[in-house]
């Protein structure tokens, strides 16, 4: 066994590009691995960069690492990839919290989160249920 080079070590921010591509919803992580899918960057693109993909959707969440760079193509390989799933997008029992009360006449129908009032003023017991489903999606948003 040889050891490694001295000069074979360094920062990885003086050495390896650290990108981020938000992607349109319903990209696959198909499309992603796809050499083509890059074409349009690969003059930014070089060996060994990292590129962090999110869609705006928050489905597709990964990390890659560019193997190689051509003039319409860029190879990549699959570092992390988060699977959530319809679990994901639904208010986990942990935001169970998020409570709904009748408030008096000033604040009728209000939603509370941990003690706080977050909205108040909503008209029914019912459209208050809803908003209140509203924030939970939101928080796991």
């Amino acid at each position: 066994m040889k050891p490694l080079k001295a000069t074979a070590l360094d920062h990885s921010h003086y050495v390896r590009l650290s990108m981020f591509a938000e992607v349109p919803a319903g990209t696959s992580l198909e499309d992603v691995l796809t050499p083509e899918f890059w074409a349009n960057h690969t003059q930014r693109l070089k060996r060994g960069a990292i590129i962090e993909v999110l869609s705006e959707d928050n489905v597709l969440d990964c990390d890659l690492r560019v193997l190689k760079v051509g003039q319409t193509y860029a190879n990549v390989r699959l570092l992390r990839h988060y699977i959530g799933g319809e679990e994901a997008r639904t208010a986990p029992k942990i935001h169970e919290d998020v409570t709904v009360n009748y408030g008096g006449k000033q604040d009728r129908w209000r939603i509370m989160h941990r003690g706080t009032v977050v909205s108040a003023g909503l008209e029914t017991k019912a459209d208050a249920e809803k908003a209140a489903e509203e924030y939970r999606l939101k928080m796991v948003a």
